[in-house]
């Protein structure tokens, strides 16, 4: 039988290889983050560079590629994909339908704006979820998180750059309006992903992610078909196109499989402070391969978005690890 001491010598001996191997899966986690982001950054270049191509058809083959790799997984699973009762039945239809509705507006914008710019305003996102967080789950709104909040409100008016405070410029001309068209897209897209953020937050842990990305799957495929529909546009691209288009489908199914794979293995707040380099790489990739310049009022706006979405992150982790602690 162990004593003591030698129970206490065994625990201070694993502890430097328990502490390696954290610190071996948190670094792996960095670089599944990274590759993550970078995946998303090309399947947004690829999407840009086939400029006549309607940019819904990636999201429609990304959710056919979605769901049928979810499906297997569901069936292995056994789960019950309608959820332990009738709240989190329409809990997860409102996730699949304000998701897929997101997505259609934020690919809809990438017809009239850069991929930075409209990457850009969808980072406002952390900004409106911690509001409707504060509405609708009754968390606490500190100073810092209002002052975060102005400061992602004034980068954004640096990327829209409204005609009544920047003066004309050479992208407001437009007489139909079609930058702040595109502006306005991402932004509702943004205000979205914000209400699906708050339902997966009133979801809790107890519902498998599997389940979640399949309502939006099978939601998202329903709500494209409506919007081509609508629009006029065939279900299926042309042969030109649908090479490009399923490659932007693949990279980005690749890139949330990468940041799951991240999450996992490390803390979510460094982690998704890390993912935030989507919004650098898209500005650095856009002017490498589509030649496409930012103006210095675009990359104050991002730059300033870019901090108060990483500050807010970070805010959010000391306060959890905080609690954690308690």
């Amino acid at each position: 039988m162990k004593s003591s001491e030698d129970t206490s010598s065994t625990d201070a001996a694993s502890f430097p290889a328990n502490e390696s191997k954290r610190t071996h899966h948190r670094w792996l986690g960095y670089i599944f983050m990274v590759s993550g982001s970078l995946c998303i950054a090309f399947a947004g270049i690829l999407l840009k560079g086939a400029k006549e191509a309607t940019k819904t058809h990636m999201l429609f083959l990304r959710c056919i590629l979605q769901y049928l790799m979810l499906v297997p997984v569901l069936t292995y699973r056994k789960t019950n994909v309608l959820g332990p009762d009738v709240k989190t039945f329409l809990c997860l239809l409102g996730r699949g339908l304000f998701g897929s509705v997101s997505g259609v507006f934020f690919y809809s914008s990438l017809n009239i704006l850069t991929f930075g710019n409209a990457l850009a305003i969808f980072y406002t996102s952390p900004a409106m979820i911690g509001i409707l967080a504060c509405i609708c789950l009754k968390e606490t709104c500190n100073v810092l998180r209002i002052i975060l909040t102005i400061v992602t409100f004034v980068g954004l008016m640096f990327v829209v750059q409204p005609p009544f405070i920047f003066g004309g410029t050479s992208e407001d001309t437009d007489p139909k309006g079609a930058q702040l068209e595109g502006c306005m897209m991402s932004l509702t897209a943004a205000v979205l992903l914000s209400i699906v953020y708050v339902i997966l937050r009133k979801l809790g842990p107890g519902i498998h992610y599997t389940q979640s990305l399949f309502y939006y799957s099978s939601i998202g495929c329903v709500v494209v078909i409506v919007q081509l529909k609508i629009a006029g546009e065939s279900l299926i691209p042309c042969k030109h196109h649908l090479l490009i288009l399923s490659g932007s489908a693949l990279l980005s199914s690749l890139g949330q499989i990468f940041e799951t794979l991240a999450l996992q293995r490390a803390d979510a707040g460094p982690i998704a402070s890390v993912g935030t380099s989507q919004l650098v790489l898209a500005f650095i990739l856009e002017y490498l391969i589509l030649g496409v310049t930012p103006n210095l009022y675009s990359c104050i706006g991002a730059a300033l978005i870019l901090i108060a979405t990483v500050a807010q992150t970070l805010e959010a982790t000391r306060k959890s690890t905080k609690c954690c602690s308690k």
